[in-house]
């Protein structure tokens, strides 16, 4: 027998790439629906809260695992590289057993072109910081339920990074999170009018709906987790649309300042996600969610919606930048000039409405209605921060400020709400500055995640780049006002994340090539 003899066998069906790309389509599909619904099967072990978010989550880390088995002893290339164009054939294509020839592999070594190492660190920082916090957690079990949830994440984020190789994937990831979302805009609407007898009613902002969250706040921050994808969606597509119509003059200063929202120039069809039903599809989701939205009333949700719409725009349009910079400007000068005429006044509007100061006295007089959950949320900061300034560098512990709150309260309100109401403040009082600082890095690191992805891609991609930026930035902004990593939203975030960094490599902006290897 020759030495550049190839013997070949078949392979079974079950080690080839078949299984992997049906456990890839069935986590990216699921994943979405366990994080609004699972809570509602969760099973409590003393306190600890298992969904089935968590069970899909190591279901993903499974389908790698068996990736890995499958291509062992064998050469290996990432998912998405296509040997067709250099004439080499596939070791996995006619399922046949040739050590010599590469297979596809989700586990092989890939290059993201927006650089996946730093928010891997800043993920695995946070996470060593919470473990280093249970020496000193009052609650270790607490603390361990944090480390447990970010853990998850990253883990989610990593799977997603490894399985989203195709628009198939992105296609179906978005899908899901899109028909869950409107599941729930369809809860919140009945809850707010064939149900809204049996809803709790707030004194100063009457019917609020919660879809199957339990509260307002978190139901309106996970709809923040589709809305800003679906309006980018909406918007971008339009204007390349407009910008790439061959009837109309290229070369004209409109169509210039549409090339710059566009991107490269590509066909049409690469605005359309979900074909010739896109706009169909995407204007009513929209407004379903909008309406859901505004139902929930959650002003923190809201303003973050509303800042991420100005960031998306900022991202999309390069030339129209001085105009956002001017108009910041201008809206500086303004609110300093109103500030030095008029501050008496308005700081008597912001006493009523309820933003006072932060100490005893102030938390616990003149207590209405109206500013009743302004008040509750400032004790819970004034809370937060006492914890702070007693433990600067380590903090109460992960997931430790609720018991801690009766040591640090304010005398008025004794009740505990299970965080601060500010994950920033929540973060320094349990991790201390260094915990605080791993977030706030994590927190930069995910908007530049997703600015360079919406650099480096074209067509629709850029579009769902674009719409990662301002789920990031609504929940930078929400989050000053509540916490969004709770009930599973977080797991959500991170498969966004994951998708996002994948986009360049789907849709690749010709100004750039993609270069594999390791990363």
């Amino acid at each position: 027998m020759g030495s550049g003899m190839i013997i070949r066998s078949k392979r079974p069906v079950w080690m080839s790439r078949v299984p992997v790309d049906l456990g890839a389509l069935l986590w990216l599909s699921a994943l979405p629906f366990t994080v609004a619904f699972g809570s509602l099967t969760a099973i409590h072990i003393h306190q600890v809260a298992a969904t089935p978010a968590d069970a899909l989550v190591w279901f993903g880390a499974l389908v790698l695992v068996f990736d890995a088995w499958r291509s062992r002893g064998r050469p290996t290339v990432p998912i998405h590289q296509s040997l067709v164009a250099d004439n080499q054939p596939w070791g996995d294509g006619d399922r046949s057993v040739d050590n010599r020839l590469p297979i596809r592999s989700a586990t092989a070594p890939r290059a993201l072109p927006v650089g996946i190492k730093p928010l891997i660190g800043a993920f695995l920082a946070l996470i060593v910081w919470m473990l280093c916090s249970l020496l000193w957690a009052p609650d270790r079990v607490l603390a361990l339920k944090e480390v447990v949830k970010w853990s998850e994440a990253l883990l989610v984020f990593w799977i997603a990074t490894r399985l989203i190789t195709s628009a198939r994937h992105v296609r179906v990831a978005l899908s899901a999170c899109a028909v869950v979302a409107a599941l729930e805009a369809m809860i919140g609407a009945a809850q707010g009018t064939i149900l809204a007898g049996d809803m709790a009613v707030a004194a100063d902002r009457g019917v609020r709906v919660l879809g199957t969250f339990g509260q307002p706040n978190p139901y309106a921050g996970y709809l923040n987790l589709t809305l800003p994808i679906l309006v980018a969606l909406l918007v971008i597509p339009w204007l390349g649309w407009r910008a790439l119509d061959p009837s109309t003059a290229q070369d004209t200063p409109a169509a210039q300042a549409w090339q710059g929202i566009v991107g490269d120039q590509v066909p049409q069809s690469t605005f359309r996600l979900w074909g010739g039903y896109h706009w169909q599809l995407v204007l009513p989701l929209l407004l379903a969610l909008l309406g859901a939205l505004w139902l929930a009333d959650s002003r923190g949700a809201i303003l973050g919606f509303l800042v991420a719409q100005i960031a998306m725009a900022y991202c999309a349009w390069p030339r129209a930048r001085r105009w956002f910079a001017i108009a910041a400007g201008a809206i500086t000068l303004l609110g300093g000039a109103a500030l030095a005429l008029a501050g008496h006044a308005i700081a008597r509007k912001l006493d009523a409405a309820g933003w006072r100061g932060l100490d005893n006295a102030d938390l616990s007089r003149n207590i209405t209605d109206a500013n009743y959950s302004a008040i509750d949320r400032l004790a819970h900061w004034t809370a937060a921060l006492r914890m702070f300034v007693a433990h600067p560098w380590t903090g109460v512990g992960a997931g430790n400020y609720a018991s801690r709150y009766l040591a640090y309260n304010v005398p008025r309100w004794t009740h505990a709400l299970g965080h601060a109401h500010n994950i920033y403040l929540n973060t320094a009082a349990e991790l201390g500055i260094p915990g605080l600082l791993a977030y706030l890095v994590f927190v930069a690191l995910t908007l530049v995640w997703c600015w360079r992805a919406a650099a480096l891609t074209t067509g629709i991609g850029r579009a769902l780049a674009i719409g990662s930026l301002g789920v990031a930035v609504a929940l930078v902004i929400h989050q000053a006002f509540d916490d969004m990593t709770t009930h599973d939203m977080l797991l959500q975030f991170a498969l966004i994340l994951g998708w996002t960094g994948s986009l360049p490599l789907i849709w690749p902006a010709r100004r750039r090539s993609i270069c594999i290897g390791k990363n």
